[in-house]
């Protein structure tokens, strides 16, 4: 039974998340294009791998060198992410 609500609330909070991110970034102006969106590919990434490795049990590792490389990834891709309009 946790593992369900763990799944749910996980899937839930990514989608929100995606939604909200795509809602507030829909009218800026991105100068750097892609890049400026692998920050918040990795962040929501991230908790769908970490998720996916504990229900499938390979929790070691492979998973947690992907989940730092994910986020050394995103931090350096800070630098391009959009500046918010006022």
């Amino acid at each position: 039974m946790l593992n369900s609500i763990m799944i749910t609330v996980t899937i839930l909070v990514v989608i929100f998340s995606s939604v909200v991110l795509y809602k507030k970034r829909k009218n800026m102006k991105n100068v750097n294009g892609v890049k400026g969106w692998v920050t918040p590919t990795c962040m929501l990434v991230s908790p769908v791998l970490m998720l996916l490795a504990h229900l499938f049990d390979v929790v070691g590792l492979i998973s947690w060198g992907l989940l730092f490389i994910l986020l050394f990834v995103a931090a350096y891709f800070t630098k391009y992410l959009p500046v918010p309009n006022k």
